[in-house]
């Protein structure tokens, strides 16, 4: 009876979806019913795909924007698939990817495809991202930032970037009413 949505993690030019669910102990349910319940071979109900979080597209005069990913936490399930198309159009890009130790999915997946262009930030180790310098040096790029994770981070990013007047793409994990797919 549960009806929850996920970002989708994988190629989207795939025959398979893939997702990256945390579970969470105080969630409404969908986290722990995948984990307790979901098996290899499991059948599921699903609908969609729907995309409401993708690339931003250039401004039509010319080459598009430099792009700045920043990924909390399992906020790095929707940024996975938008980094690699960056990547495969040759965009100019980096991607911080914030969390805590031995809970960040897809590293090795992230460092072996984007190298250099791969921050970590892992709290254990006191590497936490630098927001201001982030929001600064994408506002001297005209660079767009482009973000998923949670809500401390993503307010703490929409506010740096709105006061330097940075063009700023949120995906945010929680239920709100959805707008048109864009595709």
């Amino acid at each position: 009876g549960l009806v929850r949505q996920y970002s989708l993690a994988g190629d989207p030019a795939a025959n398979t979806w893939r997702i990256g669910v945390l579970r969470e102990a105080s969630g409404r349910g969908g986290s722990r019913w995948i984990a307790d319940r979901l098996r290899p071979g499991s059948t599921v109900r699903a609908a969609g795909p729907r995309n409401h979080f993708a690339l931003p597209p250039g401004d039509g005069e010319g080459a598009a924007p430099p792009l700045v990913f920043v990924a909390g936490g399992i906020g790095i399930t929707p940024i996975v698939p938008l980094a690699a198309a960056a990547a495969a159009v040759g965009r100019e890009y980096e991607l911080h990817y914030c969390g805590h130790e031995r809970r960040m999915p897809f590293i090795d997946e992230l460092r072996q495809a984007h190298g250099d262009r791969l921050a970590v930030h892992i709290s254990e180790q006191d590497e936490r991202l630098d927001i201001a310098s982030v929001v600064s040096r994408a506002a001297q790029a005209n660079a767009d930032i482009v973000a998923c994770g949670p809500s401390r981070l993503l307010d703490a990013l929409q506010a740096d970037a709105d006061a330097r007047d940075v063009a700023v793409h949120l995906e945010r994990f929680q239920a709100e009413p959805l707008s048109a797919p864009v595709w």
